[in-house]
């Protein structure tokens, strides 16, 4: 075998093997850990409390948010297929989701036809031992730019 078909074959299963990978499973339950998490200058607006839902079966993906702060509960649901068209809810915005290697990233567009629209980006990453999901999270508004590192603690 030469070098050339050396090389081409090696590349070949390269890429085999990347497109095979499997993605972490971020299914369950899971309560912010505000302790663990960075608002930096958001830190006013730590939720009292934040609980995420989460079913994940190969790239369909759907989940709850349920949040309380002073009192005041809020929520929504998501289900959308990962890679796929976006998910739109008067409640969630325009969501969509696609793998970044092992990450998953979250994209919301909220008001896009509006003279004030606001996008965030979540980008998800489990832990090894797959008991924290860590939340890369940043939106952006005219106002500026927000980021916050929030971690999950698996409950279920």
């Amino acid at each position: 075998m030469n070098h050339l078909t050396r090389t081409v074959l090696l590349a070949l299963a390269m890429t085999l093997c990347a497109a095979s990978q499997t993605h972490p499973d971020f299914s369950g339950t899971w309560l912010l850990n505000p302790a663990e998490s960075n608002y930096r200058v958001n830190k006013p607006n730590i939720p009292d409390r934040l609980v995420r839902t989460i079913k994940q079966k190969g790239n369909k993906l759907s989940y709850k948010v349920e949040s309380e702060r002073k009192g005041k509960k809020n929520g929504f649901e998501v289900d959308l297929t990962i890679g796929g068209e976006g998910y739109e809810s008067d409640a969630a915005g325009v969501v969509s989701a696609e793998w970044k290697g092992s990450s998953l990233v979250i994209t919301t567009l909220f008001n896009p036809t509006s003279d004030h629209p606001s996008d965030q980006t979540e980008t998800w990453v489990l832990s090894e031992d797959g008991n924290k999901l860590v939340d890369e999270f940043e939106y952006h508004s005219k106002q500026g730019t927000a980021r916050i590192s929030r971690v999950f603690d698996k409950q279920r």
